[in-house]
């Protein structure tokens, strides 16, 4: 029997920030506090510009803790997003990024797309931190054909990906989007 994980709004704007022009700044407690963006407090991460939507949840039942932060565009017709994840694994399923990145993602993708293609695979340093990154073309069912960028990084039994999905002509054009994202993202779990 599969149980069933929980999901809430409240911590995840502390367990990740993503898309502040300047690193998060500590307050009291050792919190990230929120950076401020065009002169405007940030309430939460959002990417610049309208048209963005942004989900942020958090599952916290013992073994199953996650956080992840999703911005899509809200024009339906031009799919993209942006994801940053922070999520436990069991002891026994600790893998590199590599490992993650090569045997593990692949998996998913095989049940996400119809077809896929890994375009380019490198091991990567994000924030003084090792990591694995990946761009895939793909079929999606639904969709058509699909971008994706995603990079993987762990500490510990945390995985942190940070990824980018749209349509082709919508993902290149993204791509001021993708940059701030990728470099934006922090996590409080990934000393």
């Amino acid at each position: 029997m599969r149980r069933r994980t929980t999901w809430s709004f409240r911590h995840a704007r502390r367990d990740i920030q993503v898309g502040a022009r300047h690193p998060a700044r500590t307050g009291r407690r050792g919190r990230p506090r929120a950076v401020r963006q065009q002169g405007r407090p940030g309430r939460g991460p959002r990417p610049a510009g309208d048209g963005w939507e942004c989900v942020e949840q958090t599952a916290t039942e013992p073994g199953q803790e996650a956080t992840l932060i999703k911005c899509r565009r809200t024009d339906r017709a031009r799919f993209f997003f942006l994801l940053a994840k922070d999520y436990v694994v069991p002891p026994d399923q600790v893998r590199s990024p590599e490992q993650l990145a090569t045997d593990v993602f692949p998996a998913t993708y095989q049940k996400l797309f119809q077809k896929f293609e890994v375009t380019e695979s490198k091991a990567t340093t994000r924030a003084g931190k090792p990591g694995h990154e990946l761009r895939i073309s793909a079929t999606h069912a639904s969709m058509g054909e699909i971008r994706k960028r995603e990079l993987v990084q762990t500490a510990g039994n945390h995985v942190f990906v940070v990824s980018a999905e749209g349509l082709p002509d919508v993902f290149d054009a993204e791509s001021s989007a993708i940059e701030a994202w990728f470099a934006g993202a922090q996590f409080k779990n990934l000393p």
